[in-house]
C-alpha cells in the first residue's frame, strides 16, 4: 500500500537499479538488518527544510550531535490526499512557531513518496516484506547535543506541538526516536 503522491520516477528507477547491481545481488541476501517479518518503512521526500541556526548546524560535532525523528503514522480513516498535504503543512508550521529560541538547529518535514508498485521496486530484496503503508510523514530535528534536545522537548510550547497532531496522523501508531546523530552515508543524487 503506497502513498497517493506522484513520486520522482527517476529516483525510484535509480533505487531499483541499485538493487539490480551484481555487487548488491551478491551480498544483499547474506546480511540481515532487521526482522523482515516486522519491518516498517517509509520512502520520503523533504517538503520543508528549515535551517534555524546555520552556523550551529555546520559546527555540530559528530561526537555530540543529536537527531530526533518522528515517524508519523497514517490515520486510516482519512484517505484524502489534499487533507494530508494540508495537515503536513500545518504540522510543519506548528513546529516552526514552537521552536524559536529552543535550541533546535534544523527541522525537516518529509512526506511519503512510496510508490504503489512497491512489490516491483523491492522484488528480490529483504525490503519486499516490509510494511510501507503505516507511515506517511517523517520529521527530523537536529541539535548540537543532548542538552539542546532536552531543552527542546521540555519547552511547553514544543510539548503542545509534539502532542497535537492534525487529523491525518495517528499519535498511537507513530514512532519517536532521540539519539546521537549517526551519519552512515552521504546523499548521492547523481546516480
Amino acid at each position: 500500500m503506497g502513498c497517493d503522491y506522484n513520486p520522482r520516477i527517476l529516483y525510484f528507477q535509480a533505487l531499483w537499479g541499485s538493487f539490480q547491481l551484481p555487487d548488491y545481488k551478491a551480498s544483499g541476501g547474506r546480511h540481515s538488518f532487521v526482522d523482515e517479518s516486522t519491518s516498517v518503512g517509509i520512502l520520503a521526500q523533504s517538503v520543508q527544510d528549515v535551517l534555524l541556526d546555520p552556523i550551529g548546524f555546520e559546527r555540530r560535532s559528530r561526537e555530540s550531535a543529536v537527531e530526533m525523528t518522528i515517524s508519523l503514522a497514517r490515520n486510516r480513516s482519512i484517505l484524502d490526499k489534499d487533507q494530508l498535504s494540508s495537515d503536513t503543512a500545518t504540522r510543519a508550521t506548528a513546529f516552526m512557531e514552537a521552536s524559536r529560541g529552543s535550541g533546535l538547529l534544523r527541522y525537516v518535514m518529509n512526506r511519503c513518496v512510496t510508490p504503489k508498485d512497491i512489490d516491483d521496486l523491492f522484488a528480490g530484496t529483504p525490503f519486499l516484506t516490509a510494511d510501507w503503508g503505516t507511515y506517511i510523514a517523517l520529521e527530523q530535528f537536529w541539535f548540537a547535543d543532548m542538552a539542546g534536545a532536552e531543552l527542546f522537548v521540555e519547552n511547553e510550547t514544543v510539548k503542545r506541538a509534539l502532542r497535537s497532531l492534525p487529523e491525518s496522523f495517528d499519535l498511537d501508531g507513530s514512532l519517536h526516536f532521540v539519539g546521537h546523530e549517526n551519519r552512515v552515508v552521504e546523499r548521492d543524487t547523481s546516480f
